[in-house]
């Protein structure tokens, strides 16, 4: 079986292949053959609408880059994140930003098929 040769991929987030919007929340996605790298930006002051049954998606690898925020999990566990903290979040989850500066996250994922990359 012969090795298919690897070629350089180059994106960048100032021209993301998805950008989903919604009222205080910005998430830009890039498709890196197969690799899901997604980056969040969270208002100041947002956090997730009570109305709202938590979060069900889970982040695989969640790098905070900027902004503090807090995380309840469903059975009641909460923590704080700041920049440089990186972690595995599961899904049933309520997130709300802490303080005055927006919040700035990548999170990493694999693609479970191929019909989720074009999503």
């Amino acid at each position: 079986m012969e090795k298919q040769e690897e070629k350089l991929l180059l994106k960048s987030f100032n021209k993301p292949d998805k950008e989903e919007v919604y009222p205080g929340v910005k998430i830009d996605h890039l498709d890196m053959a197969g690799i899901k790298i997604s980056r969040y930006t969270l208002d100041a002051g947002w956090y997730w609408p009570e109305e709202i049954d938590s979060c069900q998606e889970e982040h695989l690898i969640w790098f905070v880059m900027a902004g503090r925020f807090g995380l309840k999990m469903d059975d009641g566990a909460e923590v704080q994140f700041e920049p440089g903290d990186i972690a595995r979040i599961p899904p049933g989850h309520t997130v709300w930003v802490i303080g005055d500066e927006p919040v700035e996250a990548i999170n990493i994922e694999t693609f479970t098929n191929d019909s989720e990359a074009h999503k």
